[in-house]
């Protein structure tokens, strides 16, 4: 008998799925279970799992209506399907652990539900279930409580003319651009508002569409390959299923691999818009360089890309510094002085022309002429004008080993024609000689400098803010120390400081020279409750003051027939193009970050440049919050505001 009943239990083990169970274990709990199958019971089945996500049993109404499991104690998760996905449809899991507790499950809608129940623990949450979260994704799990390993299919060569950025798992559906005359072209959108609206399509010169774009997103930006036939006329035909509103600014470019031969957008009061175009100059417009100065001149170009690359300089050939190869005079002759005394300075950097400089300077320590862009190895010209008297020579390498480059490095003085000063700097990071032009001068002659100017800006709009500037040559300045007027000090050259009551206050600024001169400076101003007396702006409990070394408002501010400055993408994340056009190439390009609070927190000097740029920068270690970018040109400035996020 006993035997007998011992082969019944194995058998029924066996017919629950309990294959690893099928022994007796005196260590588990017998667990009842019955299946009905409802409505359409062809669609309903179960598993069991663990709480270390193993699958101890399984079942539908058709093969395991009813059974018996001996289970260890643990909490057990239910995981239900219907292949329909309409629920159960009165198909309910009965399940009783030693004819004690009974746990009911079932569900009314959709492909599948989940449930627990435990044996011999006093609660259970919901057993986590690891897998595939995403719809999207490939191995994509409905049940899945714990999102891991997510399989996207597509391809992941990204010479294919199909890449998927997106892709982890190749599915083997790359394509490529491999016939006669095909080019791989690049394909550029940008969208901005409802830009689900907004359609682009390719179409060949039979008329057939060899492309057509995907639903686009709200400001997306989408990229891909397009393979194209050299010499074959295309039509690019843009539409916005919206309405008279085009692509709300949004456009689109394509590249040939070798430079743009098309970027156009669909203008407003159009729904669709077509444009003829090839890769080659074929049909269409052809975009490159349309000025003939320009050493990359393209006379088949119909639209100028920006790209002319033009040699500027002095054209003069009576200037001292006429440049045979200028094309483009940039205002940089240099005639002569019909005062003063003609100066011309010759300064070879030697090796590392990165770490070398050198400046003049007067008595007073105004600087008077410096290096400017140095070329390693090569003699870096400058003029100027200077009127008899003593002046100084401060030549500089920041690594501190001199002015590499042996017999190469040095530096020329030229005064009316005569060589005046002829010398080297071979060790160290500073050395300085004191030269006269028609005057008695030596390393005795004492050139302090004793000047400085505090100037306070009350035109500076913000809030609880007080801003000085002072513009002193940082290279002769070894220290410095600020006095806020209340017994706070600070040695930084531009601080920041907050005052945490209204009042009248005295800055003043002490300055010491390289040469072991110093020199102050102070200014006043009065805070108070509406923030009338300047400078200033509205008051509430305290406010901020704010050191620079830029005149933001006491120099030009460029108008719009001057230049014209724009920044994208603007709010921005990180990187950030800032365009300017019609500058002064003679003049230095600085471009500066303020704070809301008006703290510079940035600034680049980009030297001497073209008359159109575009500068790059990296604002990304920057907080979130708002700020002010200033672009100053030679004595003009520019300000743009704009949000980092």
């Amino acid at each position: 008998m006993k035997q007998t009943l011992r082969l019944v239990l194995i058998a029924l083990l066996f017919a629950t799925g309990l294959v690893a169970k099928a022994q007796i274990d005196t260590t588990c709990t017998q667990v009842s279970f019955s299946l009905t199958g409802g409505t359409f019971a062809g669609e309903v089945s179960f598993n069991i799992v663990n709480s270390a996500g193993a699958t101890v049993a399984t079942g539908t109404p058709a093969t395991t209506p009813s059974g018996v499991w001996c289970l260890p104690n643990d909490c057990y998760m239910v995981q239900m399907w219907d292949s329909f996905g309409d629920g159960w449809n009165g198909a309910a899991l009965t399940v009783s652990v030693s004819n004690t507790e009974s746990y009911i499950f079932t569900f009314t809608q959709g492909m599948s539900a989940l449930d627990h129940f435990g044996v011999g623990v006093d609660s259970c949450g919901t057993v986590a279930v690891p897998g595939c979260m995403d719809p999207a994704a490939s191995n994509y799990n409905p049940i899945a409580t714990v999102n891991v390993g997510c399989s996207y299919e597509g391809c992941t060569d990204p010479s294919a003319t199909n890449f998927n950025a997106n892709a982890n798992v190749d599915n083997g559906s790359c394509t490529y651009c491999n016939g006669a005359g095909s080019v791989n072209a690049s394909l550029y959108i940008c969208t901005f508002s409802n830009g689900a609206q907004v359609a682009l399509s390719i179409l060949n010169s039979d008329g057939d569409t060899v492309w057509t774009s995907p639903t686009l997103g709200n400001v997306a930006i989408y990229y891909t390959s397009l393979c194209l036939q050299a010499g074959e006329c295309y039509t690019a035909v843009m539409s916005n299923s919206a309405g008279l509103t085009g692509w709300y600014n949004g456009y689109f470019w394509i590249n040939n691999g070798q430079g743009q031969v098309i970027h156009t957008s669909l203008a407003d009061n159009q729904t669709t818009q077509s444009v003829l175009f090839s890769l080659d100059g074929t049909c269409g417009d052809v975009f490159g360089c349309t000025n003939t100065l320009a050493s990359n001149y393209n006379p088949a170009a119909t639209i100028d890309d920006g790209s002319c690359i033009l040699a500027y300089g002095c054209t003069d050939s009576t200037a001292y510094n006429f440049d045979p190869l200028a094309v483009v005079d940039d205002g940089s002759c240099f005639t002569g002085c019909t005062t003063g005394n003609t100066v011309v300075v010759s300064f070879n950097p030697g090796m590392f022309a990165a770490e070398s400089m050198y400046t003049i300077t007067d008595s007073s320590g105004a600087m008077l002429m410096q290096s400017t862009v140095n070329v390693a190895n090569a003699n870096n010209m400058a003029y100027g004008c200077l009127t008899d008297n003593c002046y100084t020579l401060n030549m500089y390498d920041s690594f501190g080993d001199g002015w590499d480059g042996g017999a190469t490095s040095g530096i020329v003085i030229n005064v009316n024609g005569v060589n005046l000063v002829s010398t080297d700097m071979a060790t160290g990071n500073y050395q300085s000689m004191i030269f006269g032009i028609n005057a008695e001068c030596s390393e005795d002659t004492v050139l302090c400098s004793t000047d400085i100017e505090l100037i306070p800006d009350s035109m500076v709009e913000m809030e609880n803010a007080v801003m000085i500037y002072w513009n002193q040559d940082l290279s002769n300045i070894s220290s410095v120390s600020w006095d806020f007027g209340n017994g706070v000090t600070s040695n930084e050259f531009f601080p920041a400081y907050f005052y945490d009551s209204i009042g009248t206050y005295t800055v003043c600024l002490t300055v010491y020279f390289t040469d072991g001169c110093s020199a102050s400076s102070c200014v006043t101003f009065t805070m108070d409750a509406n923030g009338v007396s300047g400078p200033g702006g509205a008051q509430m409990n305290g406010f901020w003051l704010n050191t620079t070394g830029t005149y933001p408002n006491n120099v030009n501010e460029l108008t719009s027939t001057q230049t014209s400055v724009n920044m994208f993408p603007n709010p921005t994340s990180g990187n950030v193009a800032v365009k300017a056009s019609q500058l002064n190439p003679s003049e230095n390009t600085i471009i500066r970050i303020y704070s809301i609070d008006g703290k510079e927190v940035f600034a680049s000097n980009f030297g001497n440049g073209a008359v159109n740029n575009t500068f790059q920068l990296n604002v990304s270690e920057l907080s979130n919050g708002y700020y002010f970018l200033s672009l100053q040109n030679g004595n003009q400035i520019q300000r743009v505001p704009f949000v980092k996020e």
